[in-house]
């Protein structure tokens, strides 16, 4: 059991509603709140005793499951049972701010002028009125509503499977 404590969380709040440190190994020695007394040797004391100086375990309760990569449970607070001298976890469903796939240009354009589709994809730039922002543009990123729609019209039109559309991406993503 002794081991247990020393693998465990604990979670230090002096009031069992605010938290007064982050999830973290109990220490060797505290201060019990209400006598000022400092106890040692609390991995060995029972769980009444961490509680008095404030220590709580955090339980292991895992949140739902995650449904996409950039989702994520961050937890919101802590509820405290002073009985149980555990701490419970609360979250909410927060997203990771993802960067879109950039691809680099000239790599592009390489792979197109050696699949003999450059002179095609050159005219539905024209003809889209969007050769100014080709001209502009530094690299394209997977994101962009030009790239995107431009992506599917000349896969479609110049009749490039996805695997060749996805090897000519790889092989151009900026990393």
């Amino acid at each position: 059991m002794h081991s247990l404590i020393l693998a465990a969380l604990f979670i230090f709040s002096p009031d069992a509603s605010t938290v007064g440190s982050r999830p973290r190994a109990l220490p060797s020695q505290g201060r019990n709140l209400e006598t000022g007394a400092v106890v040692v040797g609390l991995h060995a004391l029972p769980t009444a005793a961490r509680v008095a100086c404030g220590w709580y375990e955090l339980a292991e309760l895992p949140p739902p499951g995650i449904a996409v990569s950039n989702e994520y449970w961050k937890v919101t607070g802590y509820t405290f049972n002073r009985d149980s001298g555990l701490a419970y976890e609360s979250y909410e469903k927060a997203w990771r701010k993802v960067k879109p796939a950039t691809y680099s240009k000239m790599r592009v354009v390489v792979a197109l002028k050696e699949l003999g589709v450059w002179p095609q994809v050159k005219q539905w730039i024209i003809d889209q009125d969007l050769y100014d922002e080709y001209l502009a543009a530094q690299d394209f990123a997977e994101d962009d509503p030009a790239f995107v729609q431009g992506r599917a019209a000349l896969q479609a039109a110049l009749g490039l499977t996805d695997a060749q559309v996805q090897e000519i991406l790889e092989n151009a993503k900026i990393k």
